[in-house]
């Protein structure tokens, strides 16, 4: 049985994306694992990197470009993992990343997505709010939690947030448990509305601070 399925969506990012696979290859995790990439129509020879290079993982061509969130529910639909990490071409896995995100949703059969630290380039952290849902979601969803403070959760220590962030793990059986990706967002601020659908449901999302990914960020 595969334990995790590793998902990315590509449109024309040839070189990134070559970056990106061969940091998993290298960071293996220690379960079994399936690597399925969604390409959205690429025209830059990402395809046939793919098939030259990384014969082991499967390809799905869409021929078209379906934006993130309905090739990210084809990687749902096709994987046999019982955890989802999803993956941007522009990162780069370091080790025992995916290991201690597999180990934290292992022992926390409540939570439904666990967020690994981004880190740029150069090693510096990427600040990402993930405390709370942006002032505009929380308007439509409750005006007396309008003004709740928010801040930034430590990046040290475990946390609990709002929703997992870009290269989340997921656990499969909670995001059919919600009905997937909403489909309606071509790209940005899907992973907001599926957090907070998954909160309805009660399951939970963390933070980890000893799991790493480079991220180029804006690249993808």
């Amino acid at each position: 049985m595969i334990k995790v399925t590793i998902g990315i969506v590509n449109r024309n990012n040839k070189e990134l994306l070559s970056g990106c696979l061969n940091s998993i290859y290298e960071n293996e995790p220690y379960e079994t694992y399936e690597v399925i990439v969604v390409d959205n129509g690429s025209t830059d020879g990402s395809i046939e990197m793919i098939k030259t290079n990384f014969k082991k993982l499967k390809l799905i061509e869409t021929k078209e470009n379906l934006g993130w969130a309905k090739a990210a529910n084809r990687i749902i639909n096709e994987s046999q993992g019982k955890y989802i990490i999803f993956l941007n071409e522009d990162m780069i896995i370091l080790k025992d990343c995916i290991n201690n995100l597999i180990e934290f949703l292992d022992k926390h059969p409540k939570v439904s997505s666990v967020s690994p630290k981004l880190l740029n380039p150069d090693g510096t952290l990427q600040v990402h709010d993930t405390s709370a849902f942006p002032p505009k979601i929380y308007q439509l969803l409750s005006n007396k939690i309008l003004k709740r403070k928010r801040k930034i959760p430590s990046y040290t220590k475990f946390t609990k947030v709002s929703y997992a962030i870009g290269a989340g793990l997921f656990r499969k059986q909670a995001l059919i448990d919600v009905g997937l990706i909403d489909p309606d967002y071509f790209m940005f601020g899907e992973e907001i509305d599926l957090g907070y659908r998954l909160m309805k449901k009660r399951w939970e999302s963390y933070f980890i601070p000893n799991a790493e990914i480079i991220h180029f960020g804006g690249q993808s």
